[in-house]
């Protein structure tokens, strides 16, 4: 029981410096937890509600992919190019969704706090802003059940950027690489 609190109070003590090594850690449990998470909603969809594997898998893809590029018309053409998709989902998305959704948010959060002088303000505004985030960036891909699945990113994301010690890269980096995952990878596994 001991291991376990000591475990948890490290998972929560954000005040420590990182290694580059432990930056990319941290990095990669994100993202193995994001897969777990995906697998357990996959399997809610599937076995649960009856969907087909096809069909789950779908609409997940769906909730990520990039709806405005299909409606304008110069960029139409470009859609079901593999390059542009890559540049999107990989490159341009993570950059700016994390600045808007991490970055900002708890950049804001943290210069209330440290205005109060009150460590326990300062945490209190760095959970409500980083939890109203990850919401509004699960609505953001579409609908409410997106805060099923980027929401509780949103939040993984939030807990690596504090984690990092506000690395905005690090979180730039697991995002590209889920976006990746999400995108690429899980098709192909799919197929096997």
């Amino acid at each position: 029981m001991e291991r376990i609190k000591e475990i948890l109070r490290d998972l929560l003590d954000f005040s420590k410096p990182h290694s580059a090594a432990t930056k990319f850690l941290n990095i990669m449990a994100v993202f193995t937890i994001d897969i777990l998470w995906l697998i357990f909603v996959l399997f809610v969809l599937v076995v649960c509600m009856g969907m087909g594997n096809k069909d789950a898998i779908n609409l997940i893809q769906a909730t990520i992919t990039i709806n405005f590029a299909s409606s304008v018309p110069a960029l139409q053409m470009l859609m079901g190019s593999v390059l542009f998709n890559f540049f999107l989902a990989c490159g341009l998305a993570p950059f700016w969704e994390e600045a808007c959704f991490r970055w900002g948010p708890i950049t804001l959060a943290q210069a209330l706090g440290h205005i109060a002088h009150d460590a326990k303000i300062l945490w209190s505004l760095v959970a409500v802003f980083s939890i109203t985030s990850a919401i509004i960036f699960g609505l953001c891909h579409g609908s409410a059940l997106n805060i099923v699945v980027q929401g509780v990113s949103g939040m993984l994301f939030c807990w690596l950027y504090l984690k990092n010690n506000n690395s905005y890269w690090s979180v730039v980096i697991a995002h590209a690489l889920w976006n990746f995952f999400i995108i690429f990878g899980l098709p192909f596994i799919m197929m096997v």
